[in-house]
């Protein structure tokens, strides 16, 4: 079965009142939410490589008629729904949530079984002009800024305006440099605390042990405080 891990950046905020799965790792039938908005909400019918653009990519069914194909692109069929219901995103843009109870999709047509042609795919949006435009101007900045608040945001919505592949790519490979070099940042962040926790728990058990005592960093609540809680500790300890 072809799984895949989803992600969320850091910083971004949840303001969908659908609950996020602890196991974020996707598999056929998970339902998922693209984005923050709970407008964004399908099933995931699809993961791997197509010959549209580089890399995994995963095909969701949506809930509401906010896609931009019924499964196929430019031809090519990679799972079935009715038009504009399916849509292809990165999975590190997808949250799998919780199936809310009154989650359902409108079922393929008996034609959406025959093999797509390039005249059966849906091409194009349904925002207004002005709209349009606005969203594109503003993935722009976002791409030139690497702005991936803004991207996370954006990104879902260009997705169904029937925005210019080119302008997709793009978008999409500055999201997944700038997502990958943050994720390694957090890491590295992570070990060089986890580093320092020891050391913080060493020092406090030599201390206390040549008062007499063996109470260790973790006994003392290390394990829960932040890097500046620890630092704190360690400059009144060495006082």
């Amino acid at each position: 079965m072809a799984e895949i891990s989803a992600a969320r950046a850091p910083s971004a905020r949840r303001r969908s009142s659908l609950v996020p799965l602890e196991d974020q790792t996707l598999s056929i039938d998970d339902v998922v939410q693209l984005g923050d908005s709970e407008h964004f909400v399908g099933q995931v019918k699809f993961i791997g490589e197509t010959q549209f653009a580089d890399g995994d990519w995963v095909g969701v069914h949506c809930q509401k008629p906010i896609g931009k194909n019924d499964g196929s692109v430019k031809g090519v069929r990679y799972f079935e729904c009715p038009p504009k219901h399916g849509l292809f995103a990165k999975a590190n843009t997808l949250v799998k949530v919780q199936a809310p109870a009154s989650f359902s999709l409108t079922p393929a047509s008996p034609a959406a079984t025959v093999a797509a042609s390039p005249s059966s795919v849906v091409s194009g949006g349904s925002l207004p002009t002005q709209d349009f435009s606005e969203l594109r101007q503003k993935l722009a900045q976002a791409v030139e800024d690497h702005d991936l608040n803004a991207l996370r945001e954006l990104l879902p919505k260009a997705s169904t305006s029937g925005m210019r592949s080119e302008d997709l790519n793009n978008a999409w490979k500055v999201w997944d440099f700038d997502y990958d070099q943050l994720r390694k940042t957090q890491e590295e962040f992570d070990r060089q605390a986890d580093t320092m926790r020891d050391i913080l728990s060493s020092l406090a058990e030599e201390e206390f042990s040549s008062r007499g005592g063996a109470l260790g960093l973790s006994q003392m609540g290390g394990d829960d405080m932040s890097l500046p809680q620890m630092l704190k500790f360690a400059m009144e300890m060495l006082r």
